[in-house]
């Protein structure tokens, strides 16, 4: 992997082996690229590996929530239990 940088913009590029993973250019504040070097540098990484796992875990919260959604819906039509017509107000519910 390599890394192109052009002013605020960071191009990363990788080797052969890695041809059919898509390359991604990001614009961000000089200030905000630098503090992420260090910060990946500290961990021993690269911001690369940073920004796919991000990416990753960002697919991944949506797929639960999908997959939750799913689950719900799943289980409301196994349920027995329905909704009625209801015959109370909004004044009563929240009655004193």
């Amino acid at each position: 992997m390599s890394l192109k940088n052009h002013g605020s913009t960071v191009v990363y590029t990788t080797p052969k082996q890695e041809e059919s993973l898509a390359n991604v250019t990001v614009k961000v504040d000089d200030e905000l690229l630098a503090k992420a070097r260090w910060l990946a540098a500290q961990h021993k990484t690269s911001l690369n590996a940073i920004v796919k796992q991000k990416i990753e875990e960002f697919v991944a919260t949506d797929l639960r929530r999908e997959s939750a959604i799913r689950g719900l819906e799943e289980l409301y039509r196994r349920s027995r239990a329905r909704v009625g017509k209801h015959t109370w107000s909004r004044d009563e519910i929240h009655e004193r």
